[in-house]
């Protein structure tokens, strides 16, 4: 005999059990967090979920409306416009239908392709979680909606930075137009979902693609500059941590310094400078004008290094006592995903 549940998280229990699960996460790496969140979870027999892969020309198609949404200044801001195209080998962009099997059945019967999507992308600060964690949440909505619901396994940060999610999310959007019109295409997100979402929706709208015929923010994060005063004042309703996201270093957390960086670039410029000079012994021209150098060679300055990096090194400044300090470490999990072109 089947029963319904006796017990039941109050909104108190949830948060603080939310809380306690960040603040257990701080103490690992970004990367044992992400593979704890990536977990494969089984879905209920009565659920309906079918894994498809996005095309290539679809990203290349995405790529090209951001390309022009970012503008030559936010291409330069970004690093260019190739890197972020870059996928693992064997790693397309996947995504799940999600539908309640009777409703998939029923819409066999009648041939019908189904008139109600939910394009949902899942929440996690940008750097963690997946559909797997969040298919329970998504297979309510499309309970409730009688729907389908579409949801990409898009690119996470920090190994792949803005603009690889919000490209991959577009790109999923796009792929749905192939077969759907816009008009039975709803967008909806959770947290940094939600961000995704409203950017995605300033970026349809700019470029002229094909509106949905609604977004749905759940709890958006869109407040990536973290300038709101409720961030760092008394949040006793909130789950993230007021100290925000911190996490154990390792290879991908937190960057090199700007001292690390410049070292870095000192190192590979020394070891290039050296296999140079095995490849191809100096002549006796080289060694002349090593001991007596030209005064119009030295006033070409730095610039002629072609190992000099576009990368731009910048640090935030506060005052202390007085004095301006620079930091130049970064402890705070922040991927400014500049998400927002409005």
């Amino acid at each position: 005999m089947r029963e319904r549940p006796t017990a039941h998280l109050s909104y108190d229990e949830g948060l603080h059990l939310i809380r306690s699960f960040l603040s257990f996460a701080s103490h690992h790496t970004i990367e044992e967090l992400q593979a704890f969140t990536a977990q494969w979870v089984p879905h209920p027999q009565w659920v309906k979920v079918k894994e498809v892969e996005v095309p290539e020309d679809t990203l290349l198609e995405s790529a090209t409306a951001l390309e022009k949404q970012l503008g030559p200044e936010g291409i330069r801001k970004v690093g260019g416009s190739k890197w972020w195209q870059w996928r693992q080998p064997k790693s397309p962009l996947k995504a799940e239908w999600i539908e309640m099997r009777s409703d998939y059945n029923q819409r066999m019967k009648l041939d019908d392709p189904g008139k109600r999507v939910m394009l949902y992308v899942h929440g996690g600060a940008y750097f963690f979680g997946s559909v797997d964690e969040h298919r329970y949440q998504m297979q309510r909505h499309a309970r409730k909606l009688k729907a389908r619901v579409f949801a990409p396994e898009y690119r996470l940060a920090p190994q792949f930075p803005f603009p690889c999610g919000l490209q991959d999310c577009l790109a999923a959007y796009l792929y749905l137009l192939k077969t759907q019109d816009p008009s039975t295409i709803i967008l909806a997100g959770d947290s940094a979902g939600g961000g995704m979402v409203l950017s995605m929706l300033v970026i349809l709208r700019d470029q002229g693609i094909p509106l949905p015929a609604g977004g749905i923010l759940i709890s958006p994060w869109v407040d990536l500059t973290h300038s709101f005063p409720s961030l760092s004042g008394d949040c006793p309703f909130d789950y993230i941590p007021p100290h925000g996201f911190h996490h154990k270093p390792s290879v991908s957390w937190p960057p090199l310094n700007a001292d690390e960086y410049n070292q870095l670039k000192d190192d590979i410029a020394r070891s290039h400078s050296e296999d140079v000079k095995l490849a191809n012994p100096p002549s006796l021209k080289a060694k002349v004008r090593a001991e007596h150098p030209d005064p119009a060679d030295e006033s070409k300055g730095l610039d002629q290094n072609p190992l000099k990096s576009l990368a731009e090194t910048t640090y935030l400044s506060i005052k202390i006592d007085g004095k301006e300090v620079l930091l130049k470490d970064q402890i705070q999990v922040r991927y400014g995903q500049a998400n927002n072109y409005r």
